[in-house]
């Protein structure tokens, strides 16, 4: 199902004041467009920039860890899925979504309940281990986003090893990680569930390479 650009229902969690803001995007037809949605308050704001070759880069500040947070990811990707959330990578927890103004409206009223239950416990002790520099926490929201970036560029053909284009991928979902690799060569590559180097590369990634 690919959304009609005009009724894409935009909303993020303002780093500064905490609330959720909500706005709808436009179609970001050409490399350089640029949206941009700021919170009432004046302390953040959330930008969609298109890039070259199809690609979005979202930016914004984070209320759970206080860093910005960066992603890119197809335009194709953002326009086809009925709800695409984003997490902190550090908490888990979603600040960002994009999608039907239903769907985003339930994600959004779900994200609260879970962020009111975990507040009071297990996300409690998650953010003081963050302050404290622990920033191991696996993360199946970043699981999915790692699966689905490697789908984007495997539909792209962009996904190469010692075969050339590879067309025979397999996945391995370890306990921390995903695995891609090519049957064919054996060339793979791993990437961790949590806030890795790699992993952040393989989100502004235009293509990819496995090696052996």
């Amino acid at each position: 199902m690919i959304l009609d650009p005009k009724q894409i229902t935009v909303a993020y969690r303002c780093g500064g004041c905490g609330k959720t803001v909500f706005g709808m995007t436009g179609a970001l037809a050409r490399s350089g467009d640029m949206f941009k949605l700021k919170c009432d308050c004046g302390e953040s704001a959330l930008t969609i920039k298109t890039l070259p070759e199809g690609k979005v880069r979202i930016s914004l500040p984070c209320v759970f860890c206080k860093n910005d947070h960066t992603f890119v990811v197809s335009k194709r990707l953002l326009m086809s899925r009925e709800l695409f959330t984003y997490p902190c990578a550090y908490t888990g927890i979603d600040i960002c979504f994009f999608g039907t103004e239903e769907n985003v409206n339930d994600a959004v009223a779900e994200s609260d309940e879970d962020l009111a239950e975990l507040l009071t416990d297990e996300e409690r002790e998650a953010l003081q281990s963050m302050e404290d520099g622990d920033y191991a926490e696996s993360d199946e929201h970043i699981r999915d986003m790692i699966t689905l970036v490697l789908g984007d560029l495997n539909d792209e053909n962009k996904i190469y090893c010692d075969c050339g284009v590879s067309k025979e991928l397999v996945l391995e979902n370890g306990v921390d990680y995903v695995e891609i690799a090519c049957k064919r060569c054996g060339c793979k590559k791993m990437f961790y569930c949590s806030n890795s180097l790699s992993t952040e590369e393989l989100f502004y990634a235009d293509e990819l390479h496995l090696y052996k």
